[in-house]
């Protein structure tokens, strides 16, 4: 885990994952605050979530005019999951780079949500399905669809289920090489009390 106070309000408009073989995935969140630096953890997931990546991930670029705004005295925490499935070391810099724009240009603020779940209870040498779901508070847009799993995932099915009926947003296989995001055209409008469900 590495951790970095912002000094200033910062709006990113576009994400992309610096991983070198032996990266797993990234994930960029608001931390619990602290000293900054760099030190050994375990799987960091929180609700402040403002990126992930995993194997073959490609950018995340939102549309002209909407940008992630992570304020000015916020400490951002990078956790990444590393691996080394050779039986020779490996080296690299593993991380995240973003594109930032000026908060003048900002006309709708974006973010990430986790809508899937981790109460994961599958029996040995069996095929079988977990599902999870989000609720939305508010008014918001769907614009990408970033299905994660690791290495035993083969599917995963995103609906959204609203006033109007239930729409399929993500309905394919799953790659662990090739997570990349699937985005909407055009972007899908939510409503408060309209719910995600994923399926894996």
């Amino acid at each position: 885990c590495v951790t970095k106070t912002m000094t200033e309000d910062v709006y990113v408009t576009a994400f992309r994952a610096t991983s070198p073989p032996g990266t797993h995935h990234t994930l960029l969140l608001y931390g619990d605050g602290g000293p900054d630096g760099e030190f050994p953890c375990g799987p960091t997931l929180q609700d402040s979530m403002l990126f992930a990546s995993g194997v073959g991930s490609d950018d995340l670029a939102f549309p002209e005019g909407v940008a992630v705004k992570i304020p000015g005295g916020t400490q951002i925490l990078l956790n990444l999951h590393l691996f080394n499935v050779s039986p020779s070391p490996i080296n690299g810099v593993s991380g995240t780079l973003v594109q930032t724009i000026p908060a003048a240009e900002v006309q709708q603020e974006a973010e990430m949500i986790l809508p899937g779940t981790m109460q994961i209870l599958i029996p040995p040498n069996s095929e079988h399905s977990v599902n999870g779901s989000c609720t939305f508070p508010g008014n918001s847009t769907i614009s990408t669809v970033w299905p994660h799993m690791h290495q035993y995932g083969s599917h995963m099915v995103v609906k959204l289920e609203s006033g109007s009926g239930t729409t399929t947003l993500h309905d394919a296989p799953f790659a662990f090489g090739e997570q990349v995001n699937y985005f909407l055209a055009p972007p899908v409008a939510v409503g408060a009390g309209d719910t995600i469900h994923v399926e894996c």
